[in-house]
């Protein structure tokens, strides 16, 4: 039976974030988009497509930084959270059992999304598949994405909306194939003591199911989406699925699909939660027990190199966690996976603190993580895993949200923003600002300044944005 994944994973700026972020950080290498074109006649270059990109290294950010404290709850109206949760549950629940093609079919024919965008999820599921069994090695796994996303890109016949959601998905994928190549190893085999043996369920079969479930979310969180989108007239009643769902089918059946990246980051982090928490239905009949994936900080107010350090990821029969800490006190610690964070202090700016987690398993056995380096006094002095989130494509005279995700982390940020003359900012905040773009704007920018207080570091974000957008 699958297991409810609770809100702690779900978040409407996460949706925003897969759409729109910039990130303060690039870690893939940029493609080649000054030959790209929308349709086939059209000369215009698809405009801020290498944005799209960037939509993975955000991806990259949240697992490496802030994962295990994930808090959607902090930035999602409760109206628009309960009826996405409810929507995710109800798709998970009726596609149970069906098949990744039968899946892709269902939201594509009820206009969930194109076919365009349907024909990549498939082959993004082979790549998947033989990256996995046939030829499991991280690095092959990313350049075959790469190639994957070059063929699409090359089609003349594809929409710049198309291209842009395919390079928001597949940088992802390619995303999250990198963070766990770099938790365990390029190469085929390298690292594979991180999760247990455990009878026949191995290194690659695990990652595999995680595989599997990722590309399950972008499907699933896909379609909840568009049970968010008013329907005018219409209430939607919860307590009816099958009514609801039908309501939906209707309204959308005469639009334009949801935009797929919309999904794409929120669908990807529920996914992976799912994985993650379902790892045992993967290998039934043995222990669900393996080295922790990642660990998220956050600070509280001053400067102090302290870091609240929150880890996830290990199994569900693992019951104790045994933290190392050199460079950091306390030296060591022990807590309960029931409540896995510690409390971590630098000892020396200079020095960073290594920390190696052992999950401790019910029968007795343990899986040391890799180790985890992070300098809590450039962390706590610096900006990291910043991003600014909101749509570079609307539709002119329209309202938007804009949210500067991660701001919030870190208690000495301080944020201004700023747009362009045919924008107005309205309500702004400290971590998002909602913009009226004026009825004529063709092309815009929105800026983020995000300034830490305990050193002066400075970082501008900026989005450049376009009137091309459908009418929402």
């Amino acid at each position: 039976m699958k297991k409810k994944i609770s809100l702690y994973s779900l978040t409407l700026t996460a949706i925003f974030m897969a759409l729109f972020s910039q990130s303060c950080n690039d870690k893939s290498p940029d493609l080649d988009f000054s030959d790209i074109t929308g349709k086939a006649g059209n000369a215009a270059q698809c405009a801020n497509l290498s944005q799209s990109e960037r939509y993975g290294t955000a991806f990259y950010d949240l697992l490496t930084y802030d994962f295990g404290y994930f808090e959607p709850e902090d930035h999602l109206p409760a109206d628009i959270k309960d009826v996405y949760m409810w929507a995710y549950n109800g798709l998970e629940t009726m596609m149970e059992g069906w098949s990744f093609t039968q899946k892709v079919n269902y939201l594509q024919q009820n206009n969930f999304i194109t076919s365009i965008v349907a024909q990549n999820f498939l082959d993004l599921e082979t790549t998947f598949e033989n990256g996995f069994v046939s030829t499991p090695d991280f690095s092959a796994i990313i350049s075959n994405i790469q190639g994957l996303t070059s063929s699409k890109l090359a089609d003349v016949s594809l929409s710049c909306t198309d291209k842009r959601n395919i390079v928001a998905i597949n940088s992802i994928a390619e995303n999250y194939i990198r963070f766990l190549g770099d938790r365990y190893g390029s190469a085929a085999g390298m690292g594979s003591t991180q999760i247990s043996v455990r009878g026949d369920c191995g290194f690659w079969k695990t990652l595999g199911c995680l595989g599997s479930s990722m590309l399950d979310g972008f499907l699933i969180g896909s379609g909840a989406l568009a049970f968010t989108v008013p329907v005018d007239g219409i209430q939607l009643e919860l307590e009816d699925w099958d009514v609801a769902l039908s309501t939906v089918i209707a309204a959308i059946s005469t639009t334009a699909p949801v935009v797929i990246a919309v999904g794409a980051f929120f669908g990807t982090a529920i996914g992976l939660v799912s994985g993650v928490l379902n790892l045992d239905d993967c290998c039934p009949g043995h222990l669900d027990c393996r080295a922790v994936i990642g660990v998220a900080i956050r600070f509280d107010a001053g400067c102090d190199p302290i870091g609240n350090y929150k880890t996830w990821g290990f199994g569900n029969d693992d019951v104790s966690l045994n933290w190392a800490n050199n460079g950091g006190t306390p030296a060591s610690v022990s807590t309960l996976t029931s409540n896995p964070r510690t409390a971590i202090t630098q000892t020396n700016p200079n020095s960073p603190v290594t920390t190696i987690i052992a999950s401790v398993c019910s029968d007795g056995s343990t899986d040391p993580s890799i180790p985890f380096v992070r300098n809590l006094s450039n962390m706590v002095g610096g900006i990291v895993n910043v991003n600014l989130l909101g749509p570079d494509e609307i539709y002119p005279g329209e309202t938007y949200l804009y949210n500067g995700y991660g701001v919030l982390w870190n208690p000495n940020y301080t944020t201004k923003w700023f747009v362009s003359y045919n924008g107005t900012l309205i309500n702004q905040t400290k971590n998002d600002t909602y913009v009226q773009w004026d009825e004529e704007m063709e092309e815009g920018w929105v800026e983020l300044e995000v300034t830490n207080t305990c050193s002066g570091q400075k970082v501008v974000i900026h989005v450049n944005v376009t009137g091309d957008g459908p009418i929402p």
